[in-house]
């Protein structure tokens, strides 16, 4: 159950035939209490899976969610074996005048598919919505992180009868939003939806992996590094109209030795996202390597390169100044 303002709503999910694991024995209906009665509001039938077995709701940036573990494991009425997975349902409330009178529509928004999905648990963690979901055999988070917040001076003075906002700005893009204006006891007004778009790129970060990457000499990394290119708002460039730059490129910035940079140097972007895949260092020791790219201030990551297994012989210097019977004046 979950409540949206002064609204009381009930979900109901179908687990379906688990014998079968026909996708379309599987459904999930929302009703809404009124009056002690409830009522259907929404209905969604054939959720890709047979085997509902878990349901978790949230409110997060503006909109309802519905987050619902589908565990189904045997062929479908087609001879298709389904895939266990999460799937993810938007309501977006923001585009109504009044919760009070918002139709309850719930679209897809995604689906994870995992080994086993036998429950979902949404929970708040340090500011931030997780999503916790799985079974004994694997259990995976899922981290909205990146949560809307409004900048600049919120409040402005009325001159004439007229306030006049200079600054404000909103950090995600997305869809569906509103602002909601108020001025002392007067009855608070919202403004029309709007969209906040991706912007132009400003920098790049690090995407994976998550906690640096070390390596062993002249091997490559054995976690690749992705760099990601954001706007002013921490944005990725996913799927944008702005074109991001072409490539990103790495080089070394500073080292402990003469360390060189060793593979492909230079990745195109694809997706807002550069992917390495053979870098390496050359020498033991440590490095700063800088991913750069064309009108945005480089990336700068440390890294340690450790001697690695023995792979060959290497001659450091050889005999010289040899007479018979004499030491070498210069040994091997």
């Amino acid at each position: 159950s979950f409540h949206v303002d002064a609204r009381t709503f009930v979900v109901i999910a179908n687990a379906g035939d688990a014998a079968t694991g026909s996708p379309s024995s599987g459904s999930l209906v929302v009703y809404e209490m009124l009056s002690a009665v409830l009522q259907e509001r929404f209905r969604i039938d054939g959720l890709e899976t047979g085997r509902i077995v878990d349901v978790a709701y949230f409110h997060l940036n503006s909109a309802e969610w519905l987050a619902i573990a589908s565990n189904s494991t045997v062929p479908d009425t087609s001879g298709i074996i389904q895939t266990p997975k999460l799937l993810l349902y938007t309501w977006a409330t923001s585009n109504c005048s009044a919760s009070i009178t918002c139709p309850v529509s719930f679209e897809h928004f995604s689906s994870l598919p995992i080994d086993m999905c036998e429950s979902v648990t949404h929970f708040i963690s340090a500011g931030r919505d997780l999503l916790i979901y799985g079974g004994e055999r694997q259990l995976e988070v899922v981290t909205f992180a990146s949560l809307a917040a409004l900048s600049g001076t919120a409040t402005a003075p009325a001159v004439n009868g007229v306030a006049t906002f200079t600054d404000l700005s909103i950090n995600l893009a997305q869809p569906n939003y509103r602002l909601l204006y108020s001025a002392g006891a007067l009855e608070p007004h919202a403004g029309a939806s709007f969209k906040v778009q991706v912007g132009l790129a400003e920098a790049s970060i690090l995407e994976a992996p998550a906690y640096g990457f070390a390596s062993l000499g002249g091997s490559p990394f054995g976690n690749q590094p992705l760099i990601a290119l954001i706007d002013k708002g921490g944005n990725i460039l996913e799927d944008i109209t702005p074109v991001p730059p072409e490539y990103i490129s790495a080089s070394v910035s500073a080292s402990s030795g003469d360390a060189a940079l060793v593979g492909r140097s230079s990745v195109k972007v694809v997706n807002g996202r550069g992917a390495f895949t053979d870098l390496a260092i050359d020498i033991a020791g440590w490095a700063t390597i800088a991913f750069s790219s064309p009108g945005i201030a480089p990336l700068k990551v440390n890294i340690s390169t450790f001697v690695g297994a023995p792979r060959a012989l290497g001659l450091r210097s050889d005999a010289a100044l040899a007479f018979g019977g004499i030491a070498f004046a210069t040994q091997p």
